[in-house]
């Protein structure tokens, strides 16, 4: 495993709710008060892991411009990542 994988699982794994996030997105994309539910998460605090992870090119926003109903999905890092956790 090279250092750049290693650091990336790491900041993953740093997080229960990172993880949960990435875990969530697993099958098909969705909002953040759907990930939210899922997790037990407030929205706001699932919103702020997301930009961590879109930060890392682990998720990726399908519809920038809206101000509300923000759609994520995995990006192929980010299923890369999955597989990792499973």
């Amino acid at each position: 495993m090279n250092q750049d994988v290693i650091d990336t699982l790491s900041f993953i794994l740093a997080s229960k709710h990172r993880t949960n996030i990435i875990l969530s997105l697993e099958k098909k994309a969705k909002i953040p008060s759907q990930i939210g539910k899922e997790i037990d998460l407030n929205t706001t605090h699932v919103s702020k892991y997301l930009n961590n992870l879109k930060e890392k090119d682990l998720v990726k926003c399908l519809n920038e411009k809206a101000r509300k109903g923000r759609l994520y999905e995995l990006t192929p890092k980010g299923k890369e990542y999955l597989n990792r956790l499973k």
